[in-house]
């Protein structure tokens, strides 16, 4: 299979659908490792009654991982072979109370299309960004951030978490504060020097999301970043893909969420926690009772889980809880055809996006390419968390808080797509001129 930049396509059998296909019934699961469950377990949970219900399915502890903030146990557990699905069902059949959610180990994949075609360029905006790629840049005038500029005075770093496939330090000033943490197959966290894990194909995923939100603005240098109002972004990224960044597991992105729970303040505090990772509806992160779980635990403590809603054009039924989930727009504020649509009303920038490629001299100067795909449209929105966070005066908004303020003060769409329905860009200005209304 040919790949092009940005494309990662997990399976061969996982294929992304353009076009808009009709209201679907339920679709085959995306592959999984046929051998793997993990359970989320409630605090305090009976452990003996626990693994009675494993022994009940053949299966053995490999891993406990206690989430300390919360008192959570996440288990990783092995069932013969070929056995996962129908364990699975047995288990959530009994609908035991200590049990929060059950999954089997799906393979998942990132959630770019690939090139774009370049746009027409825009004339520069009263507090424009001084980076000399802004011109390219539609989203961030569509998002109102000339504007939100000039009203802009960060009282505090802005810090962004990743869940991806690593991030190069491109440039070195353009992602500057960057700390990176290996989860791929099972590595649980180790710290690593920051690299991107799709160096084989030229694809370059991590870096391209990050740099959407976190790449310095306003440093004469590349394209701007919409969480960054002139500071560096305090860039976390926790790498869940393994060089050539061909497979990722539902359980090496549950570890890093749960690294995320017991890890905030070396994060740099309550935050975005921005994922550019799913699989075809109905078997997205979403619908995930563990992934819900978890997402939960993070919100009670002031980060927010976004992620990008998917690209296979069709419906995600399941409702949406902890988790904000953002549909791709097109330059016309019209849902993108490749977006996936459902009960969620979030959505950002997803169409002819300038992004870092890959290094032109090794870990030097980047290229700069043009993608689409929902990866982009986690990172607008969840960039703006962080904007807000560092910008809004007098006020010390956590994730969920600025969160809230993004969507009520949002640019709201005409209706679009299947089932006509509006969407909420982000409007920066709109939601700094509503923080300014809180310290009168």
């Amino acid at each position: 299979m040919k790949k092009g930049p940005f494309v990662i396509l997990l399976t061969s059998v996982l294929l992304i659908c353009l076009g808009w296909p009709g209201k679907t019934g339920a679709q085959a699961p995306p592959p999984d490792d046929g051998v793997t469950l993990l359970f989320l377990l409630k605090p305090g949970a009976d452990m003996t009654r626990v693994a009675n219900i494993i022994s009940g399915v053949n299966g053995t502890v490999v891993k406990s991982t206690t989430i300390q903030a919360t008192g959570q146990q996440v288990l990783k557990v092995r069932v013969p072979s070929g056995t996962s699905a129908d364990a699975q069902n047995s288990i959530k059949a009994m609908a035991d109370t200590n049990i929060t959610g059950v999954e089997r180990n799906y393979y998942l994949r990132l959630q770019n299309l690939g090139y774009g075609k370049k746009d027409q360029e825009q004339g520069m905006e009263t507090c424009s960004p001084n980076d000399p790629d802004y011109p390219q840049q539609w989203a961030l005038p569509d998002l109102h951030f000339p504007e939100a500029l000039c009203r802009a005075r960060p009282d505090r770093i802005p810090a962004m978490t990743y869940i991806d496939s690593g991030v190069n330090p491109v440039y070195p000033f353009e992602l500057v504060l960057v700390q990176q943490f290996n989860f791929a197959d099972d590595a649980g966290g180790v710290r690593e020097y920051p690299f991107d894990a799709d160096t084989n194909n030229n694809e370059y995923h991590g870096t391209g999301t990050s740099g959407t939100g976190a790449a310095t603005t306003n440093d004469h240098e590349f394209i701007a970043g919409i969480a960054s109002a002139g500071t560096p972004v305090f860039l976390t990224m926790l790498r869940v893909a393994d060089p050539p960044g061909t497979t990722i597991t539902v359980a090496d992105v549950v570890d890093a969420v749960t690294w995320c729970i017991d890890h905030q303040r070396e994060r740099g505090g309550p935050g975005p926690i921005n994922m550019s990772i799913n699989s075809a509806p109905p078997y997205t992160i979403n619908s995930s009772s563990v992934f819900q779980g978890l997402a939960q635990s993070l919100q009670a403590q002031g980060d927010l889980l976004v992620n990008g809603a998917g690209n296979t054009g069709t419906e995600d039924a399941s409702p949406e809880q902890y988790i904000r989930r953002v549909a791709g727009i097109d330059e016309n504020n019209q849902l993108a055809s490749f977006s996936v649509f459902g009960p969620f009303y979030a959505a950002a920038p997803a169409v002819n996006i300038l992004v870092f490629g890959a290094p032109t001299n090794g870990f030097g100067l980047p290229s700069l390419v043009y993608v689409n795909g929902t990866s982009q449209a986690g990172p607008y929105w969840a960039g703006s968390i962080a904007f807000l966070m560092a910008d809004c005066p007098g006020q010390k908004l956590n994730a969920v808080q600025a969160d809230a303020i993004i969507f009520n003060t949002a640019t709201v769409t005409n209706p679009t797509g299947p089932l006509n329905l509006q969407y909420n860009i982000p409007n920066l200005k709109s939601a700094l001129d509503y923080c300014n209304g809180l310290q009168k």
